[in-house]
């Protein structure tokens, strides 16, 4: 079995130890409306890689916590699963996208809830009460969230270190991340010329870098047990863990070119089709002649443009050197920062996350 196989196996461990400890939370389960208890798990329970509590808990066990110990790192883990799930339920909002991780996203839940109890048949107040019970139970989940966390101290985790993990994260990281999800916003309403590479960089390390930086940080904390984030260990795992965030979300954005459909999970070509603003993208535009961009504007952000003109934009990218260029990048990212580990002991979970990063620029889906 391939070293890789056995970083999937400990990934896989680590799925089942989260989906544990969430669905026997008391504050889910301690609800008097079943509904807001049904919405929290809805996400939670559905498949899904739960990479953010994975590099915590390697990173815990890479700086010192004990294997025999994990209940020290869970409620960070789990706060940590939670707080990405709830950025995913607002993220299902603003972007209107109807279904997340093979269900429906919660503001569908939210609209059928409202057909199904209140006999609503008018799809608008459908919608509205879908979009109300969405916020809600995103806004439930982040209250969880935090009082999970700071249920570590139960654990054993000292006062300061659990308190500097939930400081963090509330002032730093979520500054970061709801910067690069406006930052997204913002880019559906300005022109492509508008927009470069460098500020889709910034939109990424917001919305993905930052929290897979703040695992493998939180982890280190937790592992020393020390709300010290400049301790060299947990200051390389951080920085390793931010490039491999860009990488993954550059390789996700190839992947959104070139996979088939059953890799993809959606339709070929509906990054194109629904004009998002990916790297390759607009690596691609910034090397096209105006013949060539005229054309290719055409199906970009075209509802209507066919397959074959979804294929001929896609060959394009291709054929500058775009999806070579993003892919050279993201494979770059991981191997400058692997040096960076330097400043950790050597371990299987060391290894895990070395594993990891290079996973996030060789997987096809």
């Amino acid at each position: 079995m391939s070293d890789t196989h056995h970083m999937k196996d400990s990934l896989v461990r680590i799925c089942g130890l989260v989906n544990e400890y969430v669905s026997n939370c008391p504050y889910i389960l301690s609800h008097s409306l079943p509904e807001i208890t049904s919405g929290l798990l809805a996400y939670l329970m559905r498949p899904g890689k739960k990479v953010c509590p994975a590099v915590l808990i390697w990173s815990y066990l890479a700086c010192g916590g004990s294997p025999e110990h994990l209940d020290r790192a869970l409620p960070i883990a789990c706060g940590l699963e939670l707080t990405h799930t709830w950025t995913l339920i607002h993220d299902d909002i603003i972007d209107c996208d109807p279904t997340r991780r093979g269900g429906p996203s919660m503001h569908v839940i939210g609209q059928q809830l409202a057909r199904d109890r209140f006999g609503v048949r008018e799809p608008a107040a459908a919608a509205k009460y879908g979009e109300t019970y969405s916020i809600l139970i995103g806004d439930t989940m982040h209250a969880i969230s935090v009082a999970m966390m700071l249920d570590s101290v139960k654990a054993g985790v000292s006062p300061d270190t659990a308190a500097e993990c939930v400081r963090y994260l509330q002032g730093e990281t979520m500054r970061l991340l709801i910067e690069g999800e406006l930052l997204d916003v913002n880019f559906e309403y300005m022109e492509p010329e508008e927009v470069d590479c460098g500020m889709i960089i910034r939109m990424i390390e917001g919305k993905t870098s930052s929290l897979l930086s703040y695992s493998a940080l939180a982890g280190a904390m937790l592992g020393a047990d020390s709300p010290d984030t400049e301790r060299p260990a947990a200051k390389a795992l951080k920085e390793y863990a931010f490039s491999c965030g860009t990488a993954f979300q550059l390789k996700d954005d190839i992947l959104g070119l070139t996979a088939d459909e059953a890799q993809l999970g959606k339709p070929v070509g509906s990054d194109l089709r629904e004009g998002k603003k990916t790297y390759p993208i607009y690596l691609a535009l910034s090397r096209f002649d105006n013949r060539e961009k005229a054309e290719f504007l055409r199906s970009y952000g075209n509802p209507s443009a066919s397959a074959e003109e979804l294929q001929r934009a896609a060959a394009m990218i291709e054929d500058c050197g775009a999806l070579k260029d993003t892919e050279e990048l993201a494979v770059s990212l991981v191997a400058k920062a692997r040096h960076l580990l330097c400043a950790v002991e050597d371990s299987q979970y060391k290894e895990y996350i070395l594993e990891w990063g290079d996973y996030m620029v060789s997987r096809a889906r």
